[in-house]
Order: structure tokens, then C-alpha cells, then sequence
């Protein structure tokens, strides 16, 4: 869908909203990515209006700088920079298929050589010396355009409009993570100007900082300039509550720098009571693969059953990594170490034992309050992350709150609480699911029957065919729908039919349905 598509200006559809389709399906077949992933339909939207897409090159460096150019050209944010048509679009591959100057691109000599040998292979040892000459000249002047890059990218850091500024961090950080824009010299300079930026006065401008950092920390030159006060900063914003989705991409980005200092600080988020940040710090942690990290590790893991499956694939990527920093995980586990976390997991296991069985001591502190706590967060991201993390848990006692968050507000996290439950195998879980589909809330009744579709609850067949024959909101009777298709049982078909017959807002949910269906026995 192009930009003018997504923001519902429809008197600028054209040929050009086609020619920006065509722009996003060359893009998916030169990288096998969607050119903008989002989180859900909105966020996905969200990245088509105000975002760029990845950088083909950075994805896949074998692909040519004319074909991205196309590419780019093609799906330009604004309809006018585009290709005024298809034809025009299909003639400007032709030219690069057959070697010849395309129009997204600039000419250059460079551009110009590589043309000029692939038209004239049988000339190969001529080409060959004309081509080294050409190189040469071309050296030069790409030292002389990327100086001269670095100065326009200075001035747009320092520029009055914070717009600019947000575009400048972007453009930079994406010359400085494709392997072949800036030479070797220039990258340490580069990095700096990126990272001064974590002064600046817009927090727009900081975020786009922490989402470039969070992708690309493990880079050379940007840890080396991830020091003094700009480690301070990563570390004030990993702490800092009152914005969820920065601490989230500032905790990933201490995982991905190469600096030793940034282990302590995320084994220190293992003690928040918000289990969201303690995910991601063990995340991080895995993905910095520090030795340092394994005891802390090992010691929450006796205490904190939510965390447990993350905290074992982080200790697993962990120990992969020591034989490649010449560790054997049997040598590195000095003797104190050993007897740390014996006497840790010793001292807990009592009391992990009575928490899985849903008999903790009175006193003890849930390891789901903190996701108690998150699910009535008033940012919606956050309620979403927290139900989707409560049904990896797997825990039969998450079963009571996500069954409050299927009237969430938010419709979102309302289905979240939903697909988690459908995960959970837990007593009195039917039922309650059951109880939900009579309930006053639409939207209880909705997710109450995705639930029990989608977590293949089979006994909940008759309950949902006279829910769906009694239900007025069309909305819920689509949801219902749906969850007899994902439920999959031939007993479901008759009342699908009826559903579509006596509705036609619903027939084409209820068809769609009965496709899923396998075929009834032949009596």
C-alpha cells in the first residue's frame, strides 16, 4: 500500500500508487523482506507514512547500486519523485539489464565503467585497462563525496528543524551500517557525529538514536564512540519507566554493544519487578554472551518460573559462545561460582516447587504481580507485550488474569489476552472461557471464543453454536465464526451454514470457515 493509500488522500491514487506496489514487491525479491514490519496493521501503516525502509544493501550487499536505486525510485514517499508509470519503470530495468545508464541513477564514472564492461565483454583486456584508469579517478572522487557527505550531514545534525535532524540520524546510520559506503577512516568520525547526537534536545530525534543503536551496536566504530557520556545516557534511558518502548529499545541496544561495563548494568535490571524488562534484560544478556552474566542468571531462574524457558535459552547461547573466546564452560566455572548457585537454587526450590503447584506461602511475592501491573499499564503496547509474554509462560496461574484482560479496551490486547490463553492448559480454564461468551461486554464474548477456537477447546463446540445462533453484534459473530473454523470440528458446519443464511454480513466469515472444516464421514 503506498503512502498516499495509508493516509486515505485519495485524490492522489494513480499509476504512480502502482508504480510504488510493483517498487515494494522488486523490494521483497531482492532482500526476502517485507520493505516495513510492524508490530500490528496500524504500527505497519504508521512505517509506511513517516518511515524509510531498510536499506536494500544492508540486507543483501550483492545486489547492484543501479537496481536499489530503481528500487528506491520506485517507492518514493512522494507520488512526483516517483516513475510516472509502470511502462516507465519497466524500461528503466530493461536499461540496467542491458547496461546502460538507468534514469534513477546519477551518472558517474564509476557507474559508467561497470556499464561499459558489461556491454563490451569481447574487448575484455582493453576494458580491463580502462576500467583500472577509470577506478582510480573514481577512488578520488569518492573520497572527495564523502568528505563532503560527512560536512552535509554535520550541518543537518546541527540544524534548527528537529525533522531534519531525525532524517540526518537516519541517513547517517544507515551509511555507516552498509559495509561499502564509507571507507574504513571515515567510519570512526561518522560514529561520533551519530552518537553526539544523544544530546539533543528532541526526544523524536534520541529515539531514532536508540532504534539505530539497538539494531547496530555490535558495530566497531559506533561501541567505540558509545562511551563517557554517551554510555550514561544508555543507561539512564535502560532505567528510566516513564517511556516503556525506549527502555525497551535502550536495553536491547546495551545487548548488542561490545562493551564489558554494559553486562553489570543489565544484570542489574534482573531485579525490576516489571517481568516485561526483566525479558529483555535476559535477552540482552544472551545476546552479549558474557560469562559474567551466568551466575545472576542461574540464581533467578531458581526464583522466577515466568522467566525460566528465556533464562535457559539465554544461558544456551551463552555457553555456545565461550569455545569461540577460547572459554571451556567446564574450566570457567570456578569452584566459588559452582557453590554459589548450588546454595542459591537450594535455598529456593522449596519454594519454586509451591509456586508451580499454586500453593506459595502467604506473603510471598507473585512473580506474576508484576504482569498484574503491566496488564493495567495505560500504554496499550505495553498490555499487549505483557499478555503475549504471560502465555509463553505457560503458567496455570496466568490463566485467572488474562481471563480479566479479554474486556480490554484496547482491541488489541483484548485479542492478545485471547491467543494467550488459548497457549494455557489450566483447571477451570474452559469453563470460565464458557461463562465469558454470555457475558454483557462484547468484547468479552468475542475473545472468550477466539480463545477457546484457537486453543482447540473441543468440548466448547455446543456452547459456541448457541452463542453464535443468539449473538446480535455482528462483530462478535464473526469472531465466533472464526473460532469454529480454527476449532475444526465437522459438528460445526450446520450451524455455520445457518449463521450465513440468516446473516449475509457474516457469509463470507462463515464460507471461510467451512472451508476449514474436514470433510464429514460418510455414514
Amino acid at each position: 500500500m503506498s503512502p498516499e493509500q495509508a493516509a486515505g488522500r485519495v485524490s492522489e491514487v494513480g499509476p504512480r500508487s502502482d508504480v510504488y506496489s510493483l517498487g515494494a514487491i522488486l523490494y521483497w525479491m531482492l532482500t526476502r523482506h517485507e520493505p516495513y514490519e510492524g508490530l500490528t496493521v496500524m504500527d505497519t501503516l504508521r512505517c509506511v507514512l513517516n518511515e524509510e525502509p531498510p536499506m536494500i544493501r544492508s540486507i543483501n550487499p550483492g545486489v547492484e547500486s543501479d537496481l536499489c536505486a530503481i528500487c528506491i525510485k520506485a517507492m518514493e514517499k512522494d507520488p512526483a519523485a516517483r516513475y510516472d508509470s509502470a511502462h516507465d519503470l519497466a524500461m528503466d530495468l530493461r536499461r540496467f539489464i542491458n547496461g546502460y545508464a538507468v534514469e534513477a541513477a546519477p551518472w558517474t564514472w564509476r557507474r559508467a565503467a561497470g556499464r561499459f564492461i558489461r556491454r563490451h565483454r569481447r574487448g575484455a583486456l582493453a576494458a580491463a585497462l580502462a576500467a583500472w584508469a577509470i577506478v582510480l579517478a573514481a577512488v578520488g572522487a569518492a573520497l572527495v563525496f564523502h568528505r563532503s557527505y560527512l560536512d552535509i550531514a554535520g550541518r543537518q545534525l546541527a540544524s534548527a528543524d528537529a525533522g531534519v535532524r531525525a532524517e540526518a540520524v537516519l541517513s547517517l546510520g544507515r551509511e555507516i551500517a552498509a559495509p561499502d559506503l564509507l571507507k574504513p577512516e571515515q567510519a570512526p568520525r561518522a560514529a561520533g557525529m551519530l552518537m553526539g547526537m544523544h544530546r539533543d534536545p528532541d526526544p523524536v530525534v534520541r529515539g531514532r538514536l536508540l532504534a539505530f543503536l539497538a539494531e547496530h551496536g555490535e558495530l566497531a566504530p559506533i561501541a567505540d564512540a558509545v562511551s563517557g557520556p554517551a554510555a550514561a545516557w544508555l543507561v539512564v534511558e535502560a532505567g528510566d519507566a516513564s517511556n516503556p518502548a525506549r527502555r525497551n529499545q535502550a536495553i536491547k541496544a546495551l545487548g548488542r554493544i561490545p562493551r564489558p561495563e554494559f553486562t553489570r548494568v543489565l544484570t542489574d535490571r534482573l531485579r525490576e519487578e516489571n517481568p516485561i524488562v526483566r525479558l529483555q534484560a535476559i535477552r540482552a544478556l544472551g545476546e552479549r554472551g558474557d560469562f559474567e552474566a551466568v551466575s545472576p542468571l542461574v540464581s533467578l531462574m531458581a526464583g522466577d518460573y515466568v522467566c525460566r524457558p528465556e533464562i535457559e535459552s539465554a544461558l544456551q547461547r551463552i555457553y555456545a559462545k565461550l569455545p569461540q573466546a577460547g572459554k571451556n564452560s567446564q574450566t570457567r566455572l570456578v569452584e566459588n561460582t559452582i557453590a554459589r548457585m548450588a546454595m542459591a537454587l537450594a535455598r529456593n526450590m522449596e519454594q519454586v516447587d509451591a509456586i508451580e503447584k499454586g500453593a506459595a506461602a502467604p506473603g510471598d511475592r507473585s512473580p506474576l504481580a508484576g504482569f498484574e501491573r503491566a496488564l493495567a499499564s495505560p500504554d496499550p503496547a505495553e498490555r499487549v507485550r505483557a499478555a503475549y509474554e504471560l502465555g509463553l509462560s505457560g503458567a496455570p496461574e496466568a490463566a485467572p488474569i488474562l481471563v480479566r484482560a479479554l474486556g480490554d479496551r484496547d482491541p488489541a490486547a483484548g485479542s492478545s489476552a485471547a491467543m494467550a490463553l488459548a497457549r494455557l492448559d489450566s483447571p477451570g480454564l474452559e469453563a470460565a472461557l464458557v461463562a465469558g461468551l454470555g457475558k454483557g461486554d462484547p468484547a468479552v464474548r468475542m475473545n472468550s471464543a477466539l480463545a477457546l477456537g484457537f486453543g482447540r477447546k473441543t468440548d466448547a463446540l455446543d456452547p459456541l453454536l448457541v452463542a453464535l445462533a443468539t449473538e446480535t453484534d455482528v462483530e462478535v459473530k464473526r469472531g465466533m465464526i472464526r473460532a469454529l473454523g480454527e476449532l475444526g470440528l465437522p459438528g460445526a458446519a450446520p450451524g455455520l451454514r445457518r449463521a450465513s443464511e440468516v446473516d449475509s454480513r457474516v457469509a463470507a466469515e462463515a464460507e471461510a470457515a467451512l472451508r476449514r472444516l474436514p470433510a464429514a464421514p460418510a455414514p
